[in-house]
């Protein structure tokens, strides 16, 4: 009987960021296409990709109030409180049953049929916005039940490490389980180090995304438009900077009516998030702007990597729009809302291309972008940055393997 590997690749899957997409897309590319180099075809891979993201709060009582502990602990300034709240709140986690035991069989039967997991990337190593500790905790405890091997591909980190925090000491339990068998960082490998421990050694990396543009066999064909890339109003807010919607809003328009006086043809679009494009929204109505400044929201990630194809250069906020630019040669500047912008942007030898929002000036982001096309970027660099991309795949081929 001919041999199969199963694979089973997790990420945000599900997420309407499309980016998120890029990455598990791209990853189950390189993992074939360098598995075919090594062992000569690649057809007793069996690969699936299966959504993590935790479902949304219901909004009855007991959801309001695991809401509420989350809520209440950005206002307290005392940790040990904090982590009361953080305590708390996994209790409720663990006991009830649309929590860990919704996931525990959802996840159990996912993992039941399959060889090996991958971890596919993305900043799952966070708790100051998004959580993903617990999810990552149950990933690992049910991998030791069922003996199978745990890869994290590329992971990211987000926002704070603080080991007197409940989240974090969570966070560095599911990385520290026996399950865990190799760890690649696309940034700060220092801190996804001292998530892990000293059983693993992390090797850097780059996204897997940097493949964007091999993964769906696409290569810019770049018109006269600049795009211009789009998020929610609470992006800065979220990492507790006062920035909000109305600020956004009024950025967005202001780049509009500057790239109008320079006559550039530009458009506004969005990875898929709904209130990324309301922004859009709201911005060609201020500009008194005909619908089709505003891209229609993808639904498919084909279909944005096809956009972003399309754009002579962009200007823009979504990390995996950057990354997707950098994969078809477009050349970007990034409206940083959180430092994973500025880290790949130093990964790619560009750091001055990652804006900050203490900087975000019309004038001086159109400067940027007008530098940025002039400048490209280094082709060698390019090439080495896919190259991590994939060493980091090659470096667990044997795993798989085996």
């Amino acid at each position: 009987m001919k041999k199969q590997i199963r694979i089973t690749i997790c990420g945000l899957i599900n997420s309407l960021n499309l980016g998120e997409r890029f990455i598990s897309d791209s990853l189950e590319y390189i993992i074939t296409d360098e598995y075919k180099k090594k062992y000569g075809n690649a057809d007793e891979l069996v690969i699936r990709q299966f959504n993590i993201q935790a479902d949304k709060p219901e909004g009855d009582l007991i959801d309001s109030v695991y809401d509420f502990f989350w809520k209440a602990a950005r206002h307290l300034k005392l940790q040990a409180a904090r982590n009361l709240c953080y305590y708390l709140r996994h209790l409720f986690w663990m006991s009830f049953r649309r929590y860990r035991r919704k996931y525990y069989a959802l996840f159990k039967n996912a993992f039941s049929d399959t060889d090996v997991i991958v971890i596919d990337g993305a900043g799952l190593l966070e708790y100051s916005y998004n959580e993903y500790q617990e999810i990552l905790l149950l990933i690992s405890e049910i991998a030791e039940e069922l003996d199978l091997p745990v890869i994290y591909n590329a992971v990211g980190t987000v926002g704070e490490f603080h080991t007197d925090d409940y989240r974090c000491r969570l966070l560095m339990k599911a990385m520290r389980s026996s399950s865990i068998r190799y760890v690649s960082a696309r940034d700060n490998a220092d801190i996804v180090q001292e998530y892990v421990g000293d059983r693993i050694q992390v090797s850097q990396c780059a996204d897997a995304a940097v493949l964007v543009s091999e993964t769906y066999g696409i290569e810019k064909n770049p018109s006269a438009c600049i795009g211009v890339g789009l998020i929610r109003g609470g992006a800065l807010w979220s990492y507790r900077i006062d920035f909000d919607r109305e600020n956004w809003i009024g950025l967005f328009v202001s780049i509009g009516e500057e790239l109008m006086k320079r006559d550039y043809c530009f458009r506004f679009f969005s990875n898929g998030l709904p209130s990324d494009y309301s922004i859009g929204e709201e911005a060609i109505r201020r500009l008194s702007l005909p619908s089709e400044y505003l891209i229609e929201r993808p639904e498919d990630p084909h279909v944005l990597a096809k956009t972003i194809a399309s754009f002579s250069a962009m200007i823009t906020c979504r990390m995996h729009s950057v990354i997707a630019g950098f994969s078809m040669g477009i050349p970007s500047v990034a409206l940083s809302w959180n430092s994973k912008l500025d880290r790949f942007m130093e990964l790619i030898s560009c750091p001055e291309r990652a804006i900050s929002y203490e900087d975000f000036d019309a004038v001086y982001i159109v400067d940027q972008m007008e530098k940025a096309m002039a400048e490209g970027y280094d082709e060698d660099i390019m090439f080495q940055t896919k190259q991590l991309a994939r060493e980091s795949v090659r470096g667990y081929l044997d795993l798989i393997h085996d």
